[in-house]
């Protein structure tokens, strides 16, 4: 039994990958870096390089600068989502105590299903462009209300806030 893989599919969700992760983490590690302007510059080239990889390989119906446009639109969505599903998930866990043993984070198993949640989602969002519109932020959204549950689930502690 032959198996086919199909390239342009594994390498733009590669690079579908890279932006879904890069995207909420380049801010912290260009601060973890000095913050310096050069870096920043860099990090955004890297993150919309990988933008336009993953909208030419997966949607090569779309001329590349529509599909890229597609990619900005869901990421502005994406993180317009994030900034209130934060603030939510940040009020119920600590009014629900759902930190950590320390008192200042997550659980680090309710931060692996979070990670795990966010990228399967995302991945799966980037398939399809207009998917990507709402499968993205739904991605954000789920990946907050997984980490509540297994918070909640497990051995957790008063919040240091």
């Amino acid at each position: 039994m032959a198996v086919h893989i199909d390239r342009r599919r594994v390498g733009g969700s590669t690079a579908a990958l890279a932006v879904l992760v890069g995207t909420p983490s380049s801010p912290f590690l260009v601060e973890y870096v000095g913050g310096r302007v050069l870096t920043g510059v860099a990090a955004f080239v890297v993150l919309a390089g990988a933008a336009a990889i993953a909208a030419k390989l997966l949607w090569p119906d779309l001329h590349p600068l529509l599909g890229f446009g597609w990619v900005v639109l869901a990421a502005g969505l994406a993180g317009a989502t994030a900034a209130v599903a934060f603030i939510g998930a940040y009020a119920i866990a600590t009014s629900g105590s759902l930190c950590d043993r320390s008192g200042s984070a997550a659980p680090t198993a309710a931060q692996v299903a979070q990670l795990a949640v966010y990228t399967i989602i995302g991945v799966w969002s980037f398939q399809r462009p207009r998917r990507l519109l709402w499968g993205w932020p739904l991605a954000v959204v789920l990946s907050f209300a997984v980490a509540l549950l297994v918070s909640a689930a497990v051995p957790h502690g008063y919040c240091e806030t």
